[in-house]
């Protein structure tokens, strides 16, 4: 079926035979609701400013709009051939990209992570609500874990926890039961690389005669023997042993 208006300028074709005739009304769009299409394919209410429409492109562009009557109202689902993106749109802009190695973009249509998201202050937030809240944020003042109820939060590595932060305030490190009298317990060796500034005081617990401190190294300890204090300097590989304090 074709019907134009005799000059050319306005031509409607509907084909049913299978021929290469495309169908589509004015000058290659196909309007539902509208006599004046700008889409390949548009859909609009008779009465308000809602739309849909599908376009596509040459070069392989693929777009589901959802809008009203200007560019600002645009949102929809874009997919570029050419990149193999898939983007969601707000304000005509896109928002949201999933290229087609599965990693998705929040503010960026080129991520270089299974999850890249970038923006301004405050760009990452994951909150849950209710009794027991946790928030997960990005803010402009730095990045915030926080969490409600009393509860502890815990940091593991390939499944097995590493450190737990209490809901007392306690820091543990390589122990899911942090002492609650510290607000750091370290199950372990602890080591410093510069100066240990102490604005209090350094507590010893009597221990047994330890092993000798390895070169160019000492160590202090009370004896539980005789509860002195003692030091264990080595120099060069020979260790002496010094008593610092006594008990008497």
């Amino acid at each position: 079926f074709k019907c134009d208006d005799g000059s050319g300028g306005l031509t409607a074709y509907l084909t049913l035979d299978g021929s290469t005739t495309h169908s589509y009304f004015s000058a290659g769009n196909v309007g539902i609701g509208t006599s004046s299409p700008n889409r390949q394919l548009q859909v609009k209410r008779t009465t308000g400013t809602a739309s849909i429409a599908i376009t596509s492109s040459n070069t392989g562009l693929a777009q589901l709009e959802l809008g009203g009557t200007s560019d600002n109202d645009i949102a929809g689902v874009t997919y570029n051939g050419a990149t193999s993106t898939l983007s969601l749109k707000t304000n005509n802009t896109g928002q949201l990209h999933v290229t087609n190695a599965g990693r998705v973009g929040v503010g960026t249509s080129s991520p270089n992570a299974a999850l890249d998201i970038q923006g301004s202050a405050a760009d990452l937030r994951l909150t849950s609500t209710g009794q027991n809240r946790t928030a997960l944020a990005n803010t402009s003042t730095g990045f915030e874990i926080s969490q409600t109820g009393n509860k502890a939060i815990y940091f593991l590595t390939n499944g097995t926890e590493k450190a737990r932060i209490s809901g007392g305030g306690t820091l543990g490190i390589a122990t899911a039961s942090p002492d609650s009298n510290y607000k750091l317990d370290v199950n372990g060796k602890a080591q410093v690389r510069s100066v240990l500034e102490l604005d209090d005081v350094l507590t010893l617990n009597a221990i047994s005669t330890p092993a000798d401190p390895g070169t160019n190294q000492s160590s202090i300890y009370m004896d539980s023997a005789d509860g002195a204090i003692r030091v264990k300097i080595n120099v060069g590989g020979t260790t002496v042993t010094r008593t610092l304090a006594t008990f008497e």
